[in-house]
């Protein structure tokens, strides 16, 4: 496999976990936003997520918390 065809497919398979995780968010019906799951609301669980992807895999460089953070927000350890 050259190095081209590997960045190729892992570009290609990076856009197809992203609009997977679209899909899901998109698929939450409102009144699950704040049903609990491991003692902590299904919407903190996502932002965890997106905060995670952003963190160590999106932007792991540069990264800055976006305006939206509160400390502790991405912790599943910690209520908000």
């Amino acid at each position: 496999m050259t190095r081209q065809s590997l960045m190729d497919t892992i570009s290609d398979q990076t856009r197809r976990a992203l609009w997977e995780v679209k899909n899901v968010i998109d698929a939450v019906p409102q009144p699950l936003w704040s049903k609990e799951y491991c003692g902590m609301p299904l919407w903190k669980h996502i932002y965890h997520m997106l905060h995670s992807l952003d963190q160590w895999y999106i932007n792991p460089r540069g990264f800055e918390e976006p305006s939206i953070h509160e400390e502790n927000l991405n912790n599943l350890d910690i209520g908000s």
